[in-house]
Parts: structure tokens; C-alpha cells; sequence
């Protein structure tokens, strides 16, 4: 008996066709009005979708009449009007507890997702994979796994599918999704959800996912379409769950997406219900493939539109944002605003930045981030800020940094997608021909950002082919992108690629369908779909990690979450299309991850699995040495393990160590009598005394949680193995006063070790410098520009506005230029430093006569040199230097009169004979002019 795919999804070959026009066409229409165009192919009027050759030969024969109607190339995407989409308030619904046991009337099977066990595919199948060979260098392959599975595996359970009781398997793929709280946890997958406590315990559900807009009327409450999506707001400790919904496939209106609010902390309590039409898009546009990213400012959301019905023709993206401080106040006057761009490049389906942690953005002006793959050639990572205005009802779509309408950032990328861009069903089963859906053409949900304290990082993955024209399909790839909301003009702040890899162990099986989050520490774990054809692995849940500490562009050794004992067969080839990897907010540091597998070969029996893993730590349990087993409750933190110091624990450093994490939390002290180097991430919770130690920072290491109470009073060494700002957490007892470094040139590996100092720097005027000042020790090659930050007003004596930039060798002074002081913020800085010892700002010891010289440094041929060194020494032996200006200008002041002084320039290209001079009185044009 032959078994018929059916009822792939309602939106199954709208999303296909969204892949074949992001591969063939070298446009992309993102429009409002294109919004509404209808398919060529009339599928907008109802009719089922032929299948075969003629339907091929009528998609291409469509692509390419769009193609030629094209421009060749552009440069930036077109932005219009602004789209303020109809938005209605459906008032605060029933407790969804209350909902849950109610008799509601079952949802009908047209009103449902759309299938047919008896008939051909509603919607037509993808066209077979030609393989081809690979064309593009990768950056980095890992094949070879460098370190063991570190993660520890926590709670394993059934998520809503076939293994979980009162749920019906009726549609697929499921589409799994999930949204962790700080004791609850909500899936939802075509077509219904659930709630579970972190045990695995169903406290509510299963449950039809348009229960929750009972009583709201219209489409969300009749009909149950799926694409289901779903947050928890951990900035307001409230829940999101949203769907899509319209009236029957091939009609050409109304589209809805169906959004819930709750009113409280409690996922099964009361929601308010907001509707939002796309059918004001004339004359109406399908929502489909939507997602939603939390920010502080938005609920961002995305999604692949289709003209005239769910049949109909891809016609671009929508970039939307959703007025969040009105929705968590049940504002019935909450919007929904639209950005209308056309861009003319190939790729699409965006998706929105989603925070996770609890520090905000570190740049809350610009508004949210989306980015997607672009599949064209040359590969890259694009993203855009959308900024809305939601009293104004406008929305802007740019760099985010002054560019024109449109704009964006690029990342170059190299990358060959999963399957070699054809239509992405290739992933080979054991005991079966039929080959799995990749979506390889796009990036996965989520687009996970976090602030580690000023360490900004996005993490995303999508799934790319390891072997060009041989049998394997796809191999996970994954980024880590820091600086995401940095300026792309300036080279301190521009994003770029941290870290990235495909992860192809052993050069054997296929890794798709991927989630992936970071933790509070840096650590990343990525979920995803796995299996082997050759050694009879069915399609399995896999996780791979890495952790702040590993090298760089690694996984650690995969693990099984759940062995597959299931293939699908049929012709089905559509496999979850997502999943979904959040962090627990209870503790920052657990995974969650939800996907599809199968207990058994067949059609329509999927189930979904959520499962947990955290990464090593092992907490203080007693006062004690660091060292000490005794002292901790999972043995002694090392160079793998992390280590919290709670509220009321102290502990002592007494041999020099090295630790991965180290998280000091606030009310836990270190007593450092040795030195102390973190690897990883160093959190800050209170104030960290190295006495006459010191605190060492690996290159990799990162600090967060710094702050007017939480800094390092003491030496703070960082290591540098490349190019790169850091920010050191030093201050005295008076206050915080940190320091920003900047390498941008080096020999690596290099290290700069900073301290501050309160008081007067011994040659300063007391009266008229700060009362502080920095001791900076290299080791290595560096040069750096600096940023110094001091207190105000504790810091300030005399006149700041005449203070100068000094640096001290012992008694030696330099005067530092140019330099700039920002009396507002209280900064002063400094660039393209190769000198390090003793800093600070302010005005020279005065001498009894106070005499200046003055000059210029030449080249031979008349030109002023910059930053070379003028030395006067007087005639008991001490010596100051001061570096030229930008035209080759110096100037000493201070100096004795009535004593004599030899002067010299210091310079490895030039030559210049020294000049004796004795002074009565100041003395301009002291020049000195270069040794042919």
C-alpha cells in the first residue's frame, strides 16, 4: 500500500516556496505592497496544488519572469511607509487553568491544520537534491573532538506529542517550541500546548492552542492553524504565546497572528488577548514562519509573507515590533508596527535578537535586532536595527548608526548550505529512502543575545553540507558574534565573529534542525537533530557544548539526549522546521531544549522530548583554602570547573591557582595570599582585594557584574592573544576607576597588568592634580589606546581644565600628547601607547624659578615630527622627557633657572646632535633639525 504525504503543514509549500525564491531569485520583495501579490500559479483561489512536472516547470517559469523584471544589483534595501497594522484589544481572558476544564467545543477538522489521508498532498512535494561539489573554504571544521561531554544531564521528559496522554499527533512537523520561567515550563507544538513543572509534571494540558482566545470571536478562537511561538518575559515575569490564524487554505483573507499576554507570573492564570490583522495588507498577506524576540523596548517579531492565501507566492519579510509596555498593562491601545523594505539579494526569513539574561542591552537607543543568512554569493551574516516609535506609529529600519533607510551590517561568512542549495531534503534514514527536510537555507531559532556586563554576544546556528557531492547532508554550524549592537564605523565597537565552527565529528552522520543559548558564564550548548544512515542511527536528539574555557571555534563531544528509535517514512519529508534551547531564568545557568524524535518507523507519530544539562560548578560549602576538596560541594574548582563563592563563605588563595568560572556572589569574600587566574568568566559580586598579588585574566576571560561596588582593588593582569578591548575592573578604596585598553597592534601573547592607586603621584603638584593615579606593567609587545576614568569630585584638587597627561619612569616625567580630557564624563585618554609605568593627570611639582623651554624636531627636510622623545637632563643627573606633537612641537616647563641642561632627541630613524644650554630665562625655538 502506498502511504500519501498529507497535511505536510497548512503553510508546508508556502515555506517551500520561500526557500526555492530565496535560492532563485536574486531578488528579494520585501514591499508592502508586494506584500499582496498573488502567485502566478492562481493557487491563491482555493484549488489543491497539482504536483509533478508541470507545477516544477511553473514555479521556475514564475521565478524567472520576477527575476527579469529585477534591477541586477543594489547595494542597500528600499524602505517605504511605515505599516501600522490593525491591532485589537480582546480584553483579559479566563484563567487558562479555568480554560483548561471547560468543555470547549473541539476545533473541526477544517479549522484545524490542514490534512487529507485519503488524497494526494495538498501541497506539492520538493524537487529532488543534485549534489554538488563544495566551492567554498570553510574557516573552521572541526572534525575531531578535543574534550570530553562536559554538560551534566538533569531532568528528561515527554514533551506534547504522541508519548505525552491526551495528545493527538494530527498535523507535522510540530513545529516544537518552549518557554522556561522560574518554576514553570510551557511547550507548545501543532496544535496544542502544556504546562510542566521542571520535574516533568503536566499541570495543565494538553490543551488546543486557540483555547486561550476563547470568547474573542473572529479566527483566533475558531480556528487552530499552529506555527505556534512562544516567551517568558523574564524582565516583567510574564508569558507570551502567539499563533497564527486565518480562515481556510487557498482564501485569500483574513490572516491574523493571535497574541496572549499574561497578567501575571502564573502561565496558567488570566492573559490579555490582542489580534493583529494582516489583511490590511492590500488586499491581504500571509503571516507565516513568525518568531519573537524579547527586548527591552519590543516584542520583535518576523515573519515569511505570501500573497493572497497560504498557497500563494512568496512575496519578501516582515520586520514587525509590538508595543510591550502597553500589552504588559493590557493597554487596549497597544500597536503593531511594520517595517515595508524591498532588498535585492537573495535570502530571507530574519530573525529577531532575543535577550536572555538579566542585564538589559547594553544599547537600549537603537531598538531591536533581526538578521538572516544571506544564501547568495558571496556568503554573510546580515543584520539591521528596527527602531519604533510607537506614539509617533512610524518605525525606522537602518544600521542603526546613521546610515540611510535600509542599511545594514555584514559579516562575511564562508559557508556552503545544507544540501548545496537546492531544496534541502536530504538527510538519509536508516530503513527507509525518505529523506528529511534541513531548512539549511536560513538561520535557526533562536537568535540568542546576552550582556555578559558589557561583553555582548549573539549566538545562532544553521545547517550547512561537510561534504559537497558525497552522501552526507549537513553538518552544524554556529556562531558566536560579539559587539552585535556596536558601531560598524569604529574599530573598538564594530561587530565581528568571535568564535565560529562547523561541528562535523568524526566526519560521519548529519546534524540538523539546531537551538542554541549562552549562559550567565560564556558557556554555549547547541541542541539539534541527528542521524546516521550508515550505522543505523534514526533521527536522535543530540546536544554539544563548549565552555568559556575551551579553545576557541570548539564543541566538546556530542551526546545523545534521546536515541531515536523511529525513522520516518512515507513521503514525508518535513522535520521539525524548529526547536528550541532556552535558559533557565531560576538560575541562569540550566539548558532547556525541546525537539521531535520518533519511538518508532512511521507517518504522523512524532513525539517531542524536553531535556536539561548545565555545565560544572561546584559551590563554597565552608570558610577554608580554595584549594581545599573539603570546602566545596563538588570537589575543587580547576581549569574545567567553575567555582560560586556564596553569601557568608570566604575564601582563601594560598597557592598560586587557576580556575575556569569564578563567581563571587554578593556577601562571599576571596582572601588572595597567592596569585589567582580565571580562564573563563569572572562574575563580581562584591570587591575582590589581590593585596600584593595578583588577579590574572586569560584571553578568553571576561568580566561582568562590575560596578561603583564591585570592583578589584589590587594588580589586575590581562592576557591578550589578539587584537581587542577590555575594561579593568580596578578602583581603590575611595571608588571605582576603571581602565579601557584597546591593543591594536601586538605580539601575542602579550599581558598588561593595571593598578590603581589613590592620592598624589609623588612629582605632582598636590594642589593641583588628581589624587589618583595608575601603575600599568607590560609584558610583551603592545600598543594600545587608553581610557582613564577617575572620581569626581573626590578626585579633583586646583583646576582640572589646566591638567596635562603625565607618565612617570621613577622620577622621570613624560608629558603625554595629544591627549583628551572629558572633564564631564571624567575620562582622560590616550592613543597608540608602547610605554607603560606610572599615569596620572595633572600639573608638575613647581620649581623656585619655573623657566620654560620650547622648540620643534625636524627632518631633514623641514618636516615636524610626532612622538619623538626630547630628553633634558640637569646638572644633578635627572632627566624628563616629553613626546613631539603632531607637528613635531615640545615644550618643558618648570625647570631652574640659572642651571645648565643637555637636550637630545630620542628617534630610531633620525639622528640629532644634543644641544647644552643654560637658562636665565625662558627659551622658545630650541629646534632640532635631523642628521642628513
Amino acid at each position: 500500500m502506498k502511504m500519501t504525504a498529507f497535511a505536510i503543514k497548512t503553510f508546508g509549500f508556502s515555506t517551500f516556496i520561500a526557500r526555492s525564491a530565496m535560492l532563485l531569485l536574486p531578488v528579494l520583495l520585501l514591499c508592502v505592497p508586494l506584500f499582496a501579490q498573488k502567485a502566478a500559479s492562481g493557487l491563491g483561489s482555493g484549488k489543491k496544488a497539482p504536483t509533478g512536472a508541470a507545477s516544477k516547470e511553473r514555479r521556475e517559469r514564475e521565478f524567472k519572469l520576477r527575476a527579469a523584471r529585477t534591477p541586477a544589483a543594489i547595494k542597500r534595501a528600499q524602505q517605504g511607509d511605515t505599516i501600522v497594522l490593525p491591532m485589537e484589544f480582546k480584553g483579559i481572558s479566563p484563567s487558562l487553568l479555568d480554560l483548561s476544564r471547560q468543555n470547549l467545543p473541539p476545533v473541526s477538522k477544517e479549522n484545524g491544520k490542514v490534512e487529507d489521508r485519503n488524497e494526494e498532498p495538498l501541497f506539492e512535494e520538493p524537487e529532488p537534491v543534485r549534489k554538488k561539489p563544495l566551492t567554498l573554504p570553510e574557516t573552521f571544521v572541526q572534525t575531531e573532538i578535543l574534550s570530553a561531554f562536559a554538560p551534566i544531564a538533569g531532568t528528561s521528559f515527554e514533551g506534547p506529542g504522541l508519548g505525552l496522554p491526551g495528545f493527538s499527533v494530527l498535523a507535522a512537523p510540530p513545529d516544537s517550541t518552549m518557554a522556561v520561567g522560574p518554576n514553570h515550563i510551557v511547550a507548545w507544538v501543532n496544535s496544542q500546548y502544556a504546562v510542566f513543572n521542571k520535574s516533568g509534571t503536566v499541570l495543565l494540558g494538553p490543551i488546543n492552542g486557540n483555547a486561550l482566545f476563547t470568547g474573542v470571536g473572529g479566527e483566533c478562537e475558531t480556528t487552530n492553524r499552529g506555527d505556534p511561538i512562544l516567551q517568558y518575559d523574564r524582565l516583567a515575569n510574564r508569558w507570551i504565546l502567539s499563533q497564527f490564524a486565518f480562515a481556510a487554505p487557498g482564501t485569500s483573507a483574513p490572516y491574523f497572528q493571535c497574541i496572549a499576554v499574561s497578567t501575571t507570573g502564573n502561565p496558567t492564570g488570566t492573559y490579555a488577548r490582542y489580534t493583529v490583522s494582516f489583511s490590511a495588507v492590500s488586499p491581504s498577506g500571509f503571516n507565516d514562519y513568525g518568531k519573537l524576540g524579547l527586548w527591552n523596548d519590543a516584542y520583535y517579531t518576523s515573519y515569511n509573507m505570501f500573497g493572497g492565501s497560504p498557497a500563494g507566492g512568496f512575496t519578501g519579510v516582515a520586520l514587525c515590533a509590538s508595543d510591550r509596555t502597553k500589552m504588559l498593562a493590557a493597554d487596549p491601545t497597544a500597536t503593531t508596527l511594520c517595517a515595508p523594505i524591498s532588498t535585492y539579494a537573495a535570502g530571507g526569513s530574519f530573525l529577531p535578537a532575543d535577550l536572555d539574561g538579566n542585564s538589559p542591552p547594553s544599547d537600549t537607543t537603537r531598538g531591536g535586532v533581526f538578521m538572516r543568512l544571506r544564501t547568495g554569493t558571496p556568503r554573510s551574516l546580515r543584520f539591521l536595527r528596527l527602531k519604533p516609535n510607537f506614539t509617533a506609529g512610524t518605525v525606522t529600519l537602518t544600521n542603526g548608526f546613521g546610515g540611510a533607510a535600509g542599511t545594514f551590517i555584514e559579516l562575511p561568512i564562508t559557508t556552503t548550505l545544507a544540501c548545496n542549495d537546492a531544496a534541502g531534503n536530504c538527510v538519509a534514514q536508516p530503513g527507509t529512502a525518505n529523506t528529511l527536510d534541513t531548512l539549511g537555507d536560513r538561520l535557526m531559532y533562536r537568535l540568542a543575545y546576552r550582556n555578559r556586563g558589557g561583553v555582548d554576544s549573539l549566538v545562532v546556528t544553521h545547517s550547512e553540507d561537510p561534504d559537497g557531492a558525497g552522501i552526507r547532508s549537513a553538518a552544524l554550524r554556529w556562531y558566536e558574534i560579539r559587539n552585535p549592537l556596536g558601531n560598524p564605523g569604529a574599530a573598538a565597537t564594530a561587530p565581528f565573529i568571535y568564535q565560529s565552527g562547523r561541528y562535523d565529528p568524526g566526519a560521519t552522520g548529519d546534524r540538523w534542525m539546531g537551538s542554541v543559548a549562552m549562559d550567565k558564564s560564556g558557556n554555549i550548548l547547541a541542541g539539534y537533530s541527528m542521524a546516521n544512515a550508515a550505522t543505523s542511527v534514526k533521527p536522535s536528539i543530540a546536544v554539544a557544548g563548549r565552555s568559556q574555557c575551551d579553545a576557541l571555534n570548539t564543541l566538546q563531544a556530542e551526546s545523545i539526549a534521546r536515541l531515536g528509535t523511529g525513522s520516518q517514512t512515507g513521503t514525508l519529508k518535513r522535520w521539525g522546521d524548529y526547536s528550541t534551547m532556552q535558559v533557565d531564568p531560576a538560575d541562569d545557568t540550566t539548558f532547556w531544549y525541546i525537539t521531535q524524535y520518533l519511538a518508532t518507523d512511521g507517518i504522523f507519530n512524532w513525539r517531542t522530548r524536553i531535556v536539561s544539562y548545565r555545565f560544572p560548578t561546584t559551590n563554597a560549602i565552608a570558610n577554608g583554602d580554595f584549594n581545599s576538596a573539603a570546602n566545596w560541594s563538588n570537589g575543587v574548582p580547576s581549569t574545567t570547573v567553575g567555582g560560586t563563592v556564596p553569601a557568608g563563605r570566604t575564601l582563601t588563595i594560598s597557592a598560586p591557582t587557576t580556575v575556569c568560572n569564578l563567581d563571587v556572589s554578593s556577601g562571599g569574600s576571596v582572601v588572595m595570599n597567592a596569585d589567582l587566574t580565571v580562564t573563563g568568566a569572572l562574575t563580581l559580586g562584591t570587591q575582590i582585594n589581590t593585596g600584593a598579588n595578583t588577579l590574572g585574566l586569560a584571553c578568553q576571560a571576561t568580566v561582568s557584574g562590575a560596578s561603583a561596588s564591585n570592583f578589584v582593588l589590587g594588580n589586575v593582569r590581562k592576557d591578550y592573544c589578539a587584537t581587542g578591548g577590555f575594561t579593568y575592573p580596578t578602583g581603590t578604596a575611595n571608588g571605582y576607576s576603571p581602565v579601557n585598553a584597546n591593543i591594536t597592534l601586538g605580539s601575542f601573547p602579550s599581558s598588561l597588568t593595571v593598578k590603581a592607586n589613590q592620592g598624589n603621584r609623588t612629582g605632582m603638584a598636590a594642589s593641583n592634580s588628581l589624587q589618583r593615579f595608575w601603575t600599568l606593567t607590560e609584558s610583551g609587545d603592545l600598543t594600545t589606546n587608553l581610557v582613564f576614568n577617575y572620581l569626581d569630585p573626590t578626585d579633583i584638587a586646583g583646576t582640572e581644565s589646566s591638567y596635562l597627561l603625565y607618565r612617570f619612569t621613577g622620577a622621570v616625567s613624560t608629558a603625554v600628547a595629544p591627549f583628551t580630557l572629558n572633564a564631564a564624563a571624567n575620562t582622560v585618554s590616550a592613543n597608540g601607547i608602547t610605554a607603560f609605568s606610572d599615569w596620572t593627570l595633572g600639573n608638575l611639582t613647581p620649581s623656585a624659578a619655573g623657566v620654560s623651554v620650547s622648540g620643534q624636531v625636524r627632518s631633514a627636510d623641514g618636516r615636524g615630527l610626532r612622538n619623538a622623545t626630547v630628553v633634558i637632563t640637569d646638572e644633578g643627573g635627572n632627566l624628563r622627557s616629553v613626546l613631539t606633537s603632531s607637528f613635531g612641537y615640545y615644550r618643558f616647563e618648570g625647570l631652574t633657572a640659572g642651571q645648565s641642561y643637555v637636550c637630545l632627541v630620542r628617534s630610531k630613524r633620525y639622528q640629532f646632535a644634543a644641544q647644552t644650554i643654560t637658562l636665565n630665562e625662558d627659551v622658545a625655538g630650541l629646534d632640532f633639525t635631523a642628521e642628513p
